[in-house]
């Protein structure tokens, strides 16, 4: 899963693929990251509208068996869980979440 956090958004894109292949052959690639990203297809994708929604981490885990979770109630009522791969990404999501969030309260 992928999630990338646009303006009053949260993208969550279940499914990305390449249009074409690149060469591997061990050459030094010199391609942009442009030239990736507009290779990119997306698959399924959905929005989490952050306008009044509560984030809500806790220092230890939401699931004692799996650590770096957080959720999403939006205004709505709905619940929506994630994981970070890792403590330092766990950290850098919530932190762009909730100033995401408290941007949105305020305005």
């Amino acid at each position: 899963m992928y999630c990338v956090l646009s303006g009053d958004r949260l993208w969550v894109i279940g499914r990305v693929r390449p249009l074409s292949e690149f060469p591997n052959d061990g050459d030094v690639c010199t391609t942009t990251n442009h030239d990736v990203l507009s290779s990119l297809r997306v698959g399924s994708h959905s929005y989490i509208n952050l306008l009044r929604s509560i984030l809500i981490e806790r220092e230890e885990p939401l699931n004692h068996r799996l650590p770096n979770t957080f959720r999403i109630v939006t205004s709505l009522g709905k619940t929506h869980y994630f994981r970070a791969f890792n403590s330092q990404s766990f950290r850098s999501w919530t932190a762009a979440l909730s100033e995401k969030i408290s941007q949105t309260h305020a305005d």
